[in-house]
């Protein structure tokens, strides 16, 4: 994405003269920041979107469960399912999570990926 905004805006300022070499950086790291902001809020919605989907589906599924006229087999399978989108959901909600500790600067010193990140603040 980044290497495509860079090309795209060097294409559109090639061959022009007169704009300044630190100009050009600034509307190439504005494209930037623009597609960035672009691909987070796409993702964020389609996040959102795949947990009210998983949601309902569980939701579905429990109302299956309580049938009582459905086979000892069917149950199990239904229960399967159950757990798999369970989950998924944990999944995201967990992703979530991190995610915003890491924008409010809580998150553990001793995980080996953040191990170059200081805290601003104790989050508790």
């Amino acid at each position: 994405m980044i290497r495509k905004t860079i090309a795209d805006v060097s294409k559109e300022y090639e061959g022009q003269n007169e704009i300044d070499k630190i100009l050009l950086w600034d509307v190439i790291k504005t494209e930037i920041r623009a597609a960035s902001l672009n691909y987070v809020t796409v993702r964020k919605r389609r996040l959102k979107h795949k947990e009210y989907l998983l949601e309902e589906g569980v939701l579905v599924l429990e109302k299956k469960l309580d049938d009582r006229n459905i086979s000892d087999k069917v149950r199990e399978s239904v229960q399967t399912e159950l757990r798999i989108k369970k989950q998924q959901i944990e999944e995201i909600i967990t992703y979530k999570t991190h995610s915003s500790n890491l924008r409010l600067g809580c998150f553990s010193l001793n995980d080996p990926q953040q191990r170059f990140l200081k805290p601003s603040f104790s989050c508790g």
